[in-house]
């Protein structure tokens, strides 16, 4: 996870939202940077996974368009070659300003990933916002007394200078003018569930087969190490499993488990990483009563303010 910040509008403090963005660090501990657009600032929290070097740094300039998102998009590199986008780096999000030009608000459309994107257009002041169709990635909005309009990861980000703040709904877009842009639906759900009988039952366990596999395998590449959360239950152990057949017999993985004390995840997630093979298996931590339902910690604010 990354974590993206933004302040557009009449007389935006720098200091004030770096300050602000900084609230999320704990998203992002590689890499900080705030990026001066048209009427305001966009920061950016790092966590290297995609191109890890200097050219991996958001937010991405191209042009007039200044660009962040935090997520991961799995078809950038076919679309770079579809739309004739030379990066400069390997990053999956590098793409996304020029991508912008060219296909302008129908962005998210041609986009397989989960995303929280912020496009700023130095040129006309204009600003494009948009989230993934089911809300994968967090975002969050408001504006404050004075009509400026804010966006962040987390909310806490934004408590303490909005007036207002709300969820950025999933599957759609902000455009226009920070003060007055519009807010559309990019997303449909058109699909028609399929009546279920008996003869169809095998290609109903092939189609779900092929889309689980497909799902991982889009998700595994990285420039980092592979890591596995892995509790021994069904989900988690066929998307470990499904990636042990991906990578190879001798590809190294890692697995993490996180539980309560005395839990029986620990023991299953072993299990399945020796049946599995070839997993590095990491200490497990201890989830302990006391400490889940305290809420005087000091470190409370690192908590994400949702799922991340």
């Amino acid at each position: 996870m990354c974590g993206i910040f933004g302040c557009l509008g009449k007389n935006c403090d720098r200091l004030l939202s770096i300050e602000n963005a900084h609230k999320q660090l704990h998203r992002g501990p590689d890499d900080f940077f705030c990026e001066s657009v048209t009427g305001g600032y966009f920061c950016f929290t790092r966590l290297n996974i995609m191109d890890r070097t200097e050219t991996g740094r958001q937010p991405f300039v191209y042009k007039d368009f200044v660009g962040m998102t935090n997520g991961e998009i799995y078809n950038h590199k076919a679309l770079e070659k579809e739309y004739d986008i030379k990066t400069i780096g390997s990053s999956d999000c590098e793409l996304i300003p020029e991508l912008f030009t060219k296909v302008g608000v129908d962005l998210p459309k041609v986009l397989d990933g989960m995303f929280a994107i912020a496009i700023a257009d130095n040129k006309t002041g204009n600003v494009f916002i948009v989230r993934d169709h089911i809300g994968i990635i967090p975002l969050y909005w408001g504006t404050d007394t004075d009509g400026r309009l804010y966006f962040s990861s987390e909310m806490k980000c934004l408590t303490a200078i909005c007036s207002t703040v709300d969820i950025f709904p999933p599957r759609m877009y902000y455009y226009g003018p920070p003060e007055m842009g519009e807010l559309k639906q990019w997303y449909h759900m058109d699909w028609v569930p399929q009546p279920y009988s008996l003869d169809i039952e095998a290609a109903v366990y092939e189609r779900v087969y092929q889309g689980m596999y497909k799902a991982v395998a889009k998700m595994i590449p990285c420039d980092c190490p592979a890591g596995f959360l892995l509790s021994g239950g069904l989900d988690s152990s066929l998307v470990a499993a499904l990636a042990r057949k991906i990578l190879g017999p001798d590809a190294e993985l890692h697995t993490f488990t996180i539980g309560l004390e005395n839990a029986p995840d620990f023991a299953f997630a072993r299990d399945v990483a020796k049946h599995i093979g070839r997993f590095t298996t990491s200490s497990p931590t201890l989830c302990r009563r006391a400490s889940m339902s305290s809420r005087r910690s000091s470190r409370w604010w690192r908590r994400p303010t949702r799922p991340l």
